[in-house]
């Protein structure tokens, strides 16, 4: 018994132009670029596919959209979950060959946790909290705030911390009324406000340990001496 058949040997199917690793700000589009070759005859099968750490890009995934012409990927309006490995697969159903490329998405940080005061004494208070993801791009700093009795609608700058930190030590004025929150900052921003502390830290009256500013006199009537000065803030009186 004899049988004859044909062996057809192709071309092995390569990855030409591979796509390169890219760093975005969030907000912004992020745009891969894959081009392959494979054997003259299977040229018409050849197709281009995308993978996001391994597996298949959903096509109910609105922002990511593919162009035959280019054989590109652009991921539209960049998001932190984003981030990750993307995979071009050139295949003609016979073989295929793969390369891959990381995306960073970078953004502000997320809003510190758990803000809350450790210590109330006399003349300060140590504020801690629990920093939040820093989005691909570390945080470089905290400024923590106040607001009091007297003003509660108004935020004040009271600190900036170093982003090795996540405690604090405010200075206070007696008779006074405290709440904190904090923000963050790296180079794409700053974060959302903490929530306040759940709890107020409230100082006991004391003397004021200023005194008015711009004092000056005036003499412009015979027997009377005018005086006047620049009034303290409700936080120093």
């Amino acid at each position: 018994t004899q049988a004859t058949g044909s062996l057809y040997v192709r071309r092995k199917t390569r990855i030409e132009q591979k796509p390169m690793d890219l760093e975005v700000n969030a907000g912004y589009d992020a745009k891969f670029t894959c081009s392959g070759t494979t054997d003259p005859e299977e040229v018409e099968k050849l197709e281009i596919k995308w993978l996001k750490d391994n597996k298949e890009i959903s096509t109910v995934v609105q922002r990511m959209t593919t162009n035959i012409q280019d054989n590109s990927l652009t991921i539209s309006g960049t998001i932190v979950r984003d981030s990750g490995t993307y995979t071009c697969i050139a295949t003609n159903g016979l073989d295929e060959d793969r390369a891959s490329a990381m995306l960073t998405v970078k953004d502000k940080p997320d809003a510190a946790s758990k803000v809350r005061i450790e210590k109330c004494q006399e003349g300060n208070a140590t504020v801690v909290w629990m920093p939040g993801s820093y989005n691909n791009a570390p945080v470089q700093y905290y400024i923590i705030q106040y607001n009091t009795s007297f003003n509660q609608d108004t935020w004040t700058f009271a600190l900036r911390v170093d982003s090795i930190y996540n405690t604090a030590n405010v200075s206070l004025s007696p008779w006074v009324n405290y709440t904190f929150r904090v923000i963050a900052y790296n180079k794409i921003g700053e974060s959302d406000p903490s929530f306040p502390t759940p709890t107020v830290c409230s100082t006991k009256d004391a003397v004021p340990d200023h005194n008015p500013q711009n004092l000056r006199t005036i003499g412009d009537r015979l027997g009377q001496l005018h005086i006047e000065w620049t009034p303290m803030p409700q936080i120093k009186q």
